[in-house]
């Protein structure tokens, strides 16, 4: 599902131009879960990382999250850009799940992770 690419050293030589650096992540909210895979974009050091945690860590399908980690880029900047864009009926049925979702990767992630790389 996708590629690991060297985000360290994108996110380096971006950042030496004051360049935030933007990461899909889709198929990787698991990721900083575990050392046996790829490291996570956020540790690599994006700046802003979208996940789609419906393909791997259990929310219903549409559940994403955007994570914003960065020097470079306004949190506050980016909730305006969100409320102009997004809608104004969410689903609270999605965004319950994403809690859901959330929860036990953080509870669970781990041991899960382990027993599924072992298989």
């Amino acid at each position: 599902y996708g590629v690991a690419t060297d985000i360290k050293k994108i996110a380096d030589t971006v950042h030496s131009y004051d360049i935030p650096l933007i990461v899909d992540e889709a198929h990787g909210p698991h990721l900083a879960f575990s050392e046996k895979l790829p490291m996570s974009a956020l540790e690599a050091g994006a700046d802003i990382c979208a996940q789609s945690t419906h393909k791997i860590i259990g929310s219903l399908t549409q559940g994403s999250l955007l994570h914003v980690k960065s020097k470079y880029v306004d949190p506050k900047r980016i909730q305006q850009i969100l409320n102009l864009m997004q809608t104004t009926s969410p689903s609270y049925i999605i965004m319950a799940s994403l809690d859901c979702a959330r929860r036990q990767i953080a509870l669970e992630g781990k041991d899960l992770l382990e027993k599924t790389i072992e298989l």
